[in-house]
């Protein structure tokens, strides 16, 4: 009797630890996720999954990228500079909308004619290493990943932005 209540008990055990490893692993809140991923913090969490050239000088001017997301996430939209040189003056005087699509849905929408945070230089207070537009959730895994593309379209330009500075996404490093 009690070496069946002993294999009861393991067998629910078993059972519920299967459960929230799939549980976890597919139906967990992306909010979760991310802390999740801050928690473990994978070697390539925060390597973006783009970094281009992107002109804010030309009105109306719209560029498509496909993003190629490595995790399910909170992902951030940004300016980066790899020698962590923009000024803390920095302000953004342009209006840009930023739609992602998964597949050809539309899934987030926002027009920004401000910057949402920042992340200063390692080597000096007095510049920023980049700069945040907006975040936005990348609940998307697995093949379907490979169907989300970005598109960023210029409404008012703002020729304040230097050349060296690059438009970014990446996983979000605020919690």
């Amino acid at each position: 009797m009690l070496k069946l209540k002993f294999f009861k008990i393991w067998g629910l055990l078993v059972m519920l630890a299967m459960f929230c490893v799939l549980g976890f692993t597919y139906n967990i809140p992306i909010g979760l996720k991310h802390f999740i991923n801050l928690l473990r913090q994978p070697a390539d969490l925060y390597e973006p999954i783009l970094v281009e050239d992107f002109s804010f000088k030309g009105k109306n001017y719209t560029k498509i990228y496909k993003l190629k997301p490595k995790y399910s996430d909170i992902y951030e939209l940004g300016l980066v500079d790899e020698k962590e040189k923009i000024p803390t003056s920095f302000k953004f005087n342009g209006i840009i909308e930023v739609r992602l699509y998964y597949k050809n849905k539309l899934i987030f929408n926002r027009i920004i004619s401000k910057t949402a945070s920042h992340t200063y230089s390692k080597e000096n207070l007095g510049y920023f290493k980049k700069v945040i537009f907006t975040t936005f959730s990348m609940p998307i895994k697995g093949a379907d990943k490979n169907n989300i593309s970005l598109k960023i379209t210029v409404i008012k330009p703002d020729d304040s932005i230097c050349q060296f500075v690059k438009l970014y996404v990446a996983v979000s490093d605020l919690p």
